[in-house]
Parts: structure tokens; sequence; C-alpha cells
């Protein structure tokens, strides 16, 4: 199990509040009360605007990961831009954090067969480990038929894909923040009981996630109806958080990802998404 973040400032003007710093330090001290150690994906454009944010979450023992340059879907870029932004975030956190950036997740899970040119790029920025697909259709980003289960792409780049479980005909990233706070606690327990035992299990949320103060407005490309979702059952988050990762044995995703690529681990399967019908 892993507890995971993605530091992203969602604001739409600079006359709203800057909550990020707020809300991650409720995270930091949350953790910390609990001896739990974790990975937070910082968009790059943030980092550069408040590197203190990063120092931060570094400070308290944590390791730092790349949530893209700007918090974009990668098909909104050309490829020559995606590769060069990723490369420059990577490169800013490591001068600000003085540890090696070893993973990247996109926005949104925004890896899918309309971006087959990302892993590659992913790994020849330097980065060992993704966590960026969503194995699963999905009314914005997914990959399905992609494996639930870690796996490396055909550059060699390794990847950890968000943990799924069903819910009738449905297939849904249970550990995500929404579904951690408005999933009833049973449903959430036993998804984590029928896992596989060579998933990688890591929960994701956001900071405001965890922010009762702030009021209502239309996040950004969102649309209404996923944005009162985004508000709703925050008081519940780390009540909910805490009976998912209590008891269990918390390690940042780059011990995880070391653990798979070590010489003596269980092989993995190769995936690649080139000729897929994009989905």
């Amino acid at each position: 199990m892993s507890f995971t973040i993605d530091v992203e400032d969602i604001r739409t003007s600079s006359d709203q509040q800057y909550r990020v710093r707020l809300n991650v330090d409720r995270v930091l001290t949350w953790l910390h009360d609990r001896g739990v150690i974790g990975t937070a994906f910082i968009v790059g454009t943030l980092a550069e605007s408040d590197p203190s944010l990063v120092r931060a979450i570094v400070d308290a023992g944590h390791e730092v990961g790349l949530h893209s340059w700007t918090h974009t879907a990668i098909e909104k870029h050309s490829p020559l831009d995606f590769g060069r932004d990723i490369k420059k975030g990577r490169e800013l956190l490591q001068d600000i954090s003085g540890q090696p950036v070893n993973g990247f997740r996109a926005p949104f899970m925004s890896l899918t067969a309309r971006t087959p040119h990302a892993p590659e790029q992913i790994a020849g920025a330097g980065f060992m480990y993704s966590s960026s697909v969503l194995p699963a259709a999905s009314p914005l980003f997914g990959l399905p038929g992609a494996p639930t289960t870690p796996f490396l792409w055909e550059c060699g780049l390794l990847e950890l894909p968000c943990p799924v479980t069903r819910i009738g005909p449905l297939t849904i990233p249970f550990l995500g923040g929404t579904y951690i706070r408005l999933l009833p606690r049973i449903i959430t327990m036993r998804a984590l009981r029928r896992q596989d035992e060579e998933s990688v299990m890591w929960t994701y949320c956001h900071p405001w996630d965890f922010d009762l103060e702030e009021r209502f407005r239309q996040y950004p490309e969102t649309g209404f109806v996923t944005s009162i979702l985004c508000f709703r059952g925050r008081r519940r988050m780390f009540p909910q958080l805490g009976a998912i990762i209590n008891d269990l044995d918390c390690s940042s995703l780059s011990e995880i990802a070391s653990g798979l690529l070590a010489p003596n681990a269980t092989p993995l399967s190769m995936f690649s998404i080139a000729g897929r019908d994009a989905a």
C-alpha cells in the first residue's frame, strides 16, 4: 500500500485564495502523526512558484514526483512540448528537493491510446516509473485492456496502474479521493481484500479533498456535476483514509518500484499501446 497525493493549484484566477499550502500542511501533519511515508506528485509550475512547498514535503520525509509541468492532459501537448516540459519539471524538482525524482503521474491519468509516444518520452526524461494509466473505460481518460497489475512498457518504463475494482457493471478507481469520500467504507475494504496479490495498491487524493472551508465553485476541465462531487463528503476524507491505511505497511512508490525492478524480482509482463484503437 502507498499513500500518494497529486499536488496542484487549480485556481482559475489569481483573485482566488491560494489554499494549496494550507491543505498540504494538514495532510503532512496527519501523516506524521501516523508514521506514514508517501509520494507527492507536484505540478512543475506550482513547484516553480512555491519551492518552499516542495521542501516542506521533502523535509517531512516523503518522496516527490512530477505531476507534469502544467495540470493538463498529455494529449493537449505536442509530443515535442510534452517531452521537453517533463524533463524541465524533473530537473526543477531535483534542484529544489535535493533528491532523485523517479516517478511521473499524468494529470487525469491521461496516458491513453491517444498518446502512444508518452511512455518512451517519460523514460527518456529519466523517470524510473509512471503511475499514469487508468486500466478501464472512463468519461475522461482511460486505457481499457491495460493490465491492472504492474507492467513494463516496451521502452522498459515501469507502469504502476491505478487500482480499480468492479462494482456491478462498472470498473472504478476506488482508491481515488472522490471514491474514498463517497463510497461506503464496507465496499472499499471489501475491494481491497479482493485485489490480486500482484497488484500494487495506492491511494490518490488532492489537497482540495481535505479542504472544509473552500466555497463551492466549478473546477476547471470538469462539469458542474463533477465539481459537486469534488466537494461532497470532505469531512469523511481523513476518517475514511485512516481506515484504509490503518495497520498497513505504507511505502513510497519509489520503494515499491525499486523492489519490482530488482534483479531477483519476478519478471513483469510487457505491454504496448501501439496500434490500439483510441479509446
